[in-house]
Order: C-alpha cells, then sequence, then structure tokens
C-alpha cells in the first residue's frame, strides 16, 4: 500500500455460513466436491468490493438494512474473516460495532474503561493518564461507578465513544451506535469528528443522511452486497436516494395519503404535513405554475437553539427540482419548544406532469443535529402538452427570413 493509504480491501467476498454441524459440515464438504453450484452455498454478503481508505479521512458508509455495512465494519475489525480476497490494514483498530461489546455488565463504567483498554493493547498506566478526559467526556456522573447493567443504550454509547474517542487509536469503525445518544452527546461526538479530519481514520456506518455530510468528506454506497457509488458524501447520498425513491415507485409503497418514510429523533412529534392552497385548504394536486404552500405541524418536546428548515421537491426520475433552506432564504428562527406550525409559500414552479416528493427536514443549527426528516403525501403536478425535460413552460419562437438584398436570382 501507499504511505498515506490505510485500509486496503481487494477483490473482498463474504458468505456466512449455515451453522452447521461438524458432521453436517463434513457431508456438506463431500457434496462441493460433486461441483455443485456454488450460488447453492447460501447469498453473499458482501460481492467483490474493492477500497482504499487514505489515513486521517472520514468515509461514510451507506445502505438499506441488510446491504453488507456492518459485515464490512466487521472484516476491518478482525471480528469475522471475509471469504475470499485481500484486506490489508494499518494501525490499531477500536471496533464500536455494538454496544455491548468489550463490556462486563457487572464492572462499573471505570472498571470497564480498564477492560476496554486492556483489550486494545494499553497498559493500566496510560488508560490511567487518559481516565479524567474519558470521565469528562462520558458525562456519566455517579453513574460512572455504577454497573453497566444499570446503564440505558445511550449512556453505554457514551462509555464506549469516551473510550475510543480518548486513547490513541489509528482507526475508528463506528456503525450506527451514535444515533442512541441525545442531541448534546451527538454534537459533541460530531465536533469531535471534525476536529480529528486529517489526524484519525474513521469509517461510519450511519443512516442519518443529513449529518453525514458534516463528519464524512467522502462515502460509499452498499445494496445487496455490491458498491453501488463511491465518491462525495452528498453526490452519494443522492445516489442512494434517489435509488431508494425508484425502487419505492416501482414496489407502489408511495401511498396517496399520509407520511410514508420518517427518520426521527423522537424529540420531534410531527402531527401534519402536506402541501396546501393558499387559503390553507389540503391539497394533492396542484396546476404547474400556480402558487401553494407547504405546511408542518407538530411539537417540539426538548428546547431547540437555532431551528433550521428545510424543502426538497424530487421529480419521479429522483431528481431534486427545487431544494431551500430557510437560512439561506434570509430567514432565522429564535429558540423553538412547543408547538409549532410551519407555513412555506412556494413561488410558481413550472414542472412537467407527473407525481412528485416532497422531503421536508428539520435541524438545530447547533452543530447541525438532525431532529426529524420525512417525507411528505406525493404531490401531482398537471401540465398540458408535452413536455421535454423537467420545465413545463412555452417558449416564443421567432424565424427572421432572408432579406431580399441576399436573394440570388
Amino acid at each position: 500500500m501507499g504511505d498515506d493509504v490505510i485500509v486496503r480491501m481487494e477483490g473482498v467476498w463474504k458468505r456466512y455460513g449455515l451453522g452447521l454441524s461438524q458432521t453436517a459440515r463434513k457431508c456438506w464438504h463431500s457434496l462441493r466436491k460433486l461441483n455443485f453450484p456454488e450460488e447453492e452455498y447460501g447469498p453473499w454478503a458482501l460481492q467483490n468490493i474493492s477500497l482504499e481508505v487514505r489515513r486521517g479521512e472520514a468515509l461514510g458508509i451507506i445502505g438499506r438494512n441488510g446491504a453488507g455495512k456492518s459485515t464490512l465494519l466487521k472484516i476491518l475489525a478482525g471480528v469475522t474473516p471475509l471469504t475470499r480476497g485481500r484486506v490489508e490494514v494499518r494501525g490499531q483498530v477500536f471496533p464500536m460495532i455494538e454496544l455491548n461489546a468489550g463490556l462486563n455488565r457487572d464492572l462499573t463504567g471505570r472498571e470497564n474503561v480498564y477492560l476496554l483498554g486492556a483489550i486494545m493493547g494499553l497498559s493500566r498506566s496510560e488508560v490511567q493518564a487518559n481516565m479524567s478526559k474519558i470521565e469528562d467526556f462520558c458525562e456519566l456522573g455517579e453513574y460512572f461507578e455504577q454497573p453497566v447493567r444499570t446503564y440505558s443504550s445511550g449512556m453505554l454509547a457514551r462509555l464506549g465513544f469516551g473510550v475510543a474517542i480518548n486513547v490513541d487509536t489509528d482507526i475508528l469503525l463506528v456503525d450506527e451506535v451514535l444515533g442512541v445518544g441525545d442531541f448534546a452527546f451527538q454534537n459533541k461526538c460530531q465536533n469531535h469528528f471534525s476536529r480529528l479530519r486529517g489526524h484519525q481514520t474513521l469509517l461510519y456506518v450511519t443512516h442519518n443522511l443529513v449529518q453525514l455530510p458534516y463528519v464524512c468528506d467522502r462515502a460509499i454506497y452498499l445494496h445487496e452486497g455490491h458498491m453501488e457509488a463511491e465518491g462525495p458524501s452528498q453526490e452519494v447520498i443522492h445516489q442512494y436516494e434517489r435509488a431508494s425513491l425508484l425502487q419505492a415507485a416501482n414496489l407502489g409503497d408511495l401511498p396517496l395519503e399520509g407520511v410514508y418514510y420518517r427518520d426521527t429523533s423522537g424529540g420531534v412529534e410531527i402531527s401534519s404535513a402536506g402541501a396546501t392552497d393558499r387559503e390553507g385548504q389540503p391539497i394533492t394536486e396542484v396546476e404547474s405554475g400556480q402558487r401553494f404552500c407547504l405546511t408542518v405541524e407538530g411539537f417540539c418536546h426538548t428546547l431547540v437553539k437555532s431551528p433550521l428548515f428545510a424543502f426538497a421537491i424530487f421529480d419521479p426520475a429522483g431528481a431534486i427540482c427545487w431544494w431551500h433552506l430557510s437560512a439561506e432564504d434570509g430567514y432565522t428562527f429564535g429558540p423553538l419548544q412547543g408547538y409549532f406550525r410551519l407555513t412555506v409559500r412556494v413561488p410558481p414552479l413550472f414542472l412537467r406532469g407527473g407525481r412528485y416528493t416532497i422531503v421536508f427536514t428539520f435541524r438545530d443549527g447547533e452543530g447541525y443535529i438532525n431532529l426529524e426528516r420525512l417525507h411528505l403525501p406525493p404531490l401531482t403536478f398537471v401540465s398540458e402538452g408535452r413536455t421535454h425535460g423537467i420545465l413545463a413552460t412555452n417558449a416564443e419562437w421567432y424565424l427572421d427570413r432572408e432579406s431580399e438584398l441576399y436573394v440570388v436570382e
């Protein structure tokens, strides 16, 4: 590997075994000698994955459940062997793949810090030198001296991250466990990841597509074990969202009424969302070029210091046709808690006829933490005549005939 490449995967394939007994396994291997098709052995979790991660880089890994994201991290962590291919890892790895991994439920938080340090190959004195930083980062208070069996999932995440972030490790593997933390802790970890860019290598599996670009500059998109896309985070997210929307449309999973997809923190409760006319009446159809409104009504259970709102409209092919963020339009709002009703007056959009998907995002500007992300009921645009491309507009045409001066007789 090059000097700056710290992780390399070449043609990695992974298939999990079927959990056979020793006798059954011998029979199975005998059958394999009869040249049974390889597909009969079971589905592939990863298929021909080739990837390089450079020192100090933060790489996001996204995809649907069962896409192979966790399997990829487990191979890098040495938890599970690959079936074929090659993997090279330079440096010390700290995996945060499961909340309880490496923890003894009967030991206190402090004692588990020593245990995790020993698993990482650190001496007791090395762990002791970082203990005060770990304790401060965890913010567990008196629970730091209590058995971890009394911890909630969020407290377990605090303890694990406190150790992972404050010990000297080259590569940090994080598999969705950050999502169980509260807003303040997520913000704290996100800020820490930002400070570590260029120093510690991070491979980050997440379903939080809003947060991802602020943690990782680059991402990969896995689908059924294949790597479908690789590149800048925002571009990969767009490809993933487009594929998800197209798949949902093909399967008929986009109902005409109600919110059909939600990525929520639990801190915000949305009671209604959709498109309305200018009088506030719900609509499911609008003429191309006609003004309309988007409204969201809900309740904030926690204080949002700096609320940010965004709407995006996707065409039937998954392309973003319209996207606006409240702050970029010059609208800033004070702290918000309790009931709220948000209304956005959308200017005339001359879009071609079809059913469009509307996505609403609610964030806290303090660290850009995602509070709520949901897909509103589809809105159908109606336009007359044929339309090529995204816009449905009429053009004016003029034809100037050649002057008599240039007519050849």
